[in-house]
């Protein structure tokens, strides 16, 4: 989904990304979408810089079950271009 950030909360239990896209009928839809906690995010390159107000974006989620415009993030596309994913959990087997 593309859209533009309106806020960018970084701070325990989960950050969160606040951005406004359009609907079908180009009407905007406010979406909040949380992360994994501040420290997973650091590990995948992510700072309390990372966004700002107004920087265009494209987010991948998951949504909310119910329909609401909510969700958990999966990775998001800066404006450079550069690609961050949402992060994991625990430790990670050598490959």
């Amino acid at each position: 989904m593309k859209g533009t950030v309106t806020e960018f909360h970084w701070a325990n239990p989960h950050c969160q990304v606040l951005f406004e896209a359009k609907d079908d009928s180009g009407k905007g839809v406010n979406w909040a979408i949380e992360t994994l906690a501040p420290a997973v995010l650091k590990r995948a390159g992510w700072s309390p810089e990372t966004l700002h107000p107004g920087d265009p974006i494209t987010i991948t989620f998951a949504p909310s079950v119910r329909g609401t415009p909510v969700g958990m993030i999966r990775k998001v596309v800066l404006p450079t271009g550069k690609e961050l994913t949402g992060g994991t959990i625990g430790e990670t087997r050598p490959q």
